[in-house]
């Protein structure tokens, strides 16, 4: 017979993040607040004083959103997968 205390219990092994999914996240949510944020700011160039149409804003900033939040969800996974390593 085994012995209670001899008796190893299984370590459950934690999946690993799937990056794609973190970065995709990060994009669609740059893309919705840059995006909403360009529709109800004034749309118009103090510099050179052009106005541009909410759609041209919305999908430049929405864009510009989407590659800075792909960026910060991919440092953020970088250091919960670092930190799970140690």
């Amino acid at each position: 017979m085994s012995d209670p205390q001899t008796r190893q219990t299984p370590l459950r092994r934690r999946r690993a993040p799937r990056p794609w999914r973190w970065i995709a996240t990060g994009a669609i949510l740059g893309f919705a607040l840059l995006g909403g944020w360009a529709l109800f700011t004034p749309n118009k160039d103090t510099a050179t004083g052009a106005a541009y149409t909410a759609t041209t804003t919305v999908g430049f900033m929405g864009i510009f959103g989407a590659f800075l939040g792909a960026l910060v969800a991919a440092f953020v996974l970088a250091l919960v997968v670092g930190r799970n390593r140690d």
